[in-house]
Parts: C-alpha cells; sequence; structure tokens
C-alpha cells in the first residue's frame, strides 16, 4: 500500500473533497496520484524549491526558502481549509516539526493529516542531515512529538512505505483506533535527547506509532460507523 492510497481510501470514506500536499523537490511524489474526480479542489505547496524547478505538475505554492513557513502564511491570510494535508516534509526535525504544526492549522477539524516516513526501519536512514537515496530523516521524533505532546489529537500509523502516520482532530471519526501510549512510555520519550530517541523509538515502534497494519487499516476505516454528530460536521465543515 502506497501513501497516497492512505490518503484516498480516507478521503473516500470521509467524502473528503480538499486536499493540499505540502512537500520539497526531493519529497512528495504523490500529487499525480491525487485525482481530480475525488478532490475538485487540490493544491500542492512546495519549499527548498528553485526557480527553474519544473516536474509538469500542478504547483500553487512555491518558495526557495528552506523554511515552509512562507507558504503557511500565505495559506492561512488566505483563510483556506482542507479536509485532507499530506506532508512529507524536507525529513529533518525542525522542518517536520514546522509542517505538521502548521499544517494542522489549516486542517478542518473533521479532516486528516496523513504523513510520510513516520517508521523508518533502520537506523542507518534516520539520519539528521540529508543522505542521498532513502533518507527518512527524523521525522518518526517530530511526529510523534507532536501527537504525544497534544491528548485531544487521534493518531496512528499505518505500517507501509515507511510508516504513514494518521492524525485526526475528531476523536469521532475513527472511534476504534484505541487507546493511546503508556503515560510512562511517553514520559521517558521526552526525557531523551534527540540523539538517543532512535534505539528507543525502535524498541517501542508498535506502542509509540500506535501501528497498524495494511489489513487492519482497511478495517479499521471500513468498519467504522459515523456518528450523527460528525456527519453534521463534515457537512458543516469550512470550504476553501
Amino acid at each position: 500500500m502506497r501513501k497516497f492510497e492512505v490518503v484516498q481510501q480516507l478521503s473516500a470514506r470521509f467524502g473528503y473533497r480538499r486536499y493540499l500536499e505540502i512537500c520539497t523537490p526531493t519529497t512528495g511524489a504523490t500529487f499525480a496520484e491525487i485525482k481530480a474526480e475525488q478532490f475538485p479542489t487540490r493544491v500542492r505547496c512546495m519549499y527548498r524549491c528553485p526557480a527553474d524547478y519544473d516536474d509538469g505538475l500542478q504547483l500553487d505554492v512555491r518558495t526557495e526558502a528552506e523554511s515552509s513557513e512562507p507558504l503557511y502564511a500565505r495559506l492561512m491570510q488566505s483563510g483556506r481549509r482542507f479536509d485532507a494535508v499530506f506532508v512529507d516534509p524536507f525529513h529533518t526535525h525542525a522542518c517536520t516539526l514546522r509542517d505538521l504544526v502548521y499544517g494542522l492549522q489549516v486542517l478542518n477539524p473533521t479532516g486528516v493529516m496523513v504523513v510520510h516516513d513516520c517508521s523508518p526501519p533502520c537506523a542507518e536512514w534516520s539520519t539528521p542531515e540529508f543522505i542521498a537515496g532513502n533518507w527518512c530523516g527524523i521525522t518518526y521524533a517530530a511526529f510523534l512529538d507532536v501527537v504525544l505532546g497534544d491528548p485531544a489529537l487521534t493518531y496512528f500509523t499505518v505500517d507501509c512505505d515507511f510508516g504513514c502516520g494518521v492524525v485526526l482532530k475528531s476523536d469521532g471519526l475513527l472511534p476504534l483506533v484505541g487507546t493511546r501510549p503508556d503515560r510512562e512510555l511517553v514520559r521517558e520519550w521526552f526525557a531523551l535527547e534527540l540523539a538517543d530517541k532512535y534505539p528507543f523509538f525502535d524498541r517501542h515502534r508498535a506502542d509509540l506509532l500506535q501501528l497498524r497494519s495494511v489489513d487492519e487499516f482497511h478495517q479499521l476505516v471500513d468498519g467504522t460507523e459515523l456518528t450523527d454528530s460528525c456527519r453534521e460536521e463534515l457537512r458543516a465543515a469550512p470550504a476553501c
């Protein structure tokens, strides 16, 4: 299962129509798979983007800056909000943390955020500095800092495509996700220095990420029955 399929299945289940993708020239690679018939509103924002960059796809907001902050400033000033936000950041801790915090601000209350590279398979691919090839960086650490630090968020991670984190503001959308990690585990996580997090993460990966297999993901989404209040919230979600 690929990252765009996670977005599509969630969006089809909940009737999402407004899609935002945050990426860089070396991440993302998903926009072409997001079909206009499912998402009449599709927006792609790219940072660290050279002035002459052109991959032949729609690119709505771009900046050469190493930070995505100028992109989000423009989005938030416009008042636009999205049902599905896909984040495939430059995989440093700072870039990922920024993308997640700002991405949640432009996400509708009943929307979903999907984050790529949350479950790197080995320490060699989890370096804080860019490496050519399969670089997951420390996106996993920033992802956990955000979701573990905010008890109001509902989250889990699909065990596919280097880990696709799923974050929801409304626990009513997927009530079957289950409980959050043990408080002691969370306390230990936040007590660690960033450089020491990967070994601890690798030992407790399933619990920290709330890891779900692809089959479990299908069952979770297909088995969800929306409450009347959630249906009303989805209908009332602000348009772009």
